[in-house]
């Protein structure tokens, strides 16, 4: 997929989204790192996969990390966003405190997992289907 984050949405109307799965999920990979990532990678998670481009950012950076191996935790995630500039763009420290807050247990990654792949597959069909009409 080439496209921006911030994909072209319909006039009036939203795609399919949900942003508590969204949040419930970043959280778990905040929370519980390369475990919960590793899942993601292996169900085909990709930042594209998110509606909420803040979310598809931080996802980026948690992934980046991954990728180099490099600790996954809070303050990891905020230091790589202040380097690479995009720490106030997601909504700075109180945003990444909010998200981590939204969960207590990381017991429910997997369902996160196949939420937040269920609305990207809707938000494609629904743009295919809007592209034929």
């Amino acid at each position: 997929m080439s496209e921006s984050f911030e994909a072209a949405r319909p006039v009036g109307r939203s795609l399919p989204n949900n942003m508590e799965d969204e949040e419930s999920l970043i959280a778990c990979c905040i929370m519980d790192g390369a475990d919960v990532i590793a899942r993601c990678v292996l169900a085909g998670v990709s930042p594209m996969s998110f509606y909420e481009s803040k979310h598809a950012t931080v996802f980026s950076v948690l992934l980046a990390l991954y990728g180099d191996q490099k600790p996954i935790d809070i303050m990891s995630l905020a230091s790589e966003l202040v380097t690479t500039r995009q720490l106030e763009a997601v909504g700075g420290h109180p945003f990444l405190s909010q998200v981590t807050q939204r969960i207590t247990t990381t017991a429910h990654a997997g369902f996160f997992i196949e939420k937040v792949k269920q609305w990207a597959t809707l938000r494609e069909t629904s743009k295919a289907c809007t592209a034929s009409v």
